[in-house]
């Protein structure tokens, strides 16, 4: 099974690439660098375990109402939706055409 991600933050809800996870990582280590290695380990943590539920049980979450080819994984600890559908082996190397 070839499963393609996107994400959004919750505020927008649109599929976007994880170039804004990283963008707000990088916001929260300047606003608060004391603080921003134990979040963004904490983020990691929760992302590597959406990316795994999703791996594991990929029809368990809901169609996005949008455009049912996705679904879409909520996270709970962080504003962000984890967007995915599954791919044929045909479509592996065409992954930045939804």
């Amino acid at each position: 099974m070839n499963l393609f991600f996107w994400t959004s933050a919750r505020r927008t809800g649109s599929p976007t690439n994880f170039d804004i996870w990283i963008d707000d990582i990088e916001l929260v280590s300047r606003r608060a660098p004391e603080t921003a290695a134990p979040l963004v380990g904490r983020f990691l943590l929760v992302v590597d375990q959406a990316l795994q539920e999703i791996q594991t049980s990929p029809n368990m979450f809901p169609r996005w109402e949008r455009d049912a080819r996705f679904r879409k994984f909520v996270m709970q600890r962080f504003p962000y939706i984890v967007f995915y559908r599954e791919l044929a082996d045909s479509d592996r190397c065409d992954r930045d055409r939804a």
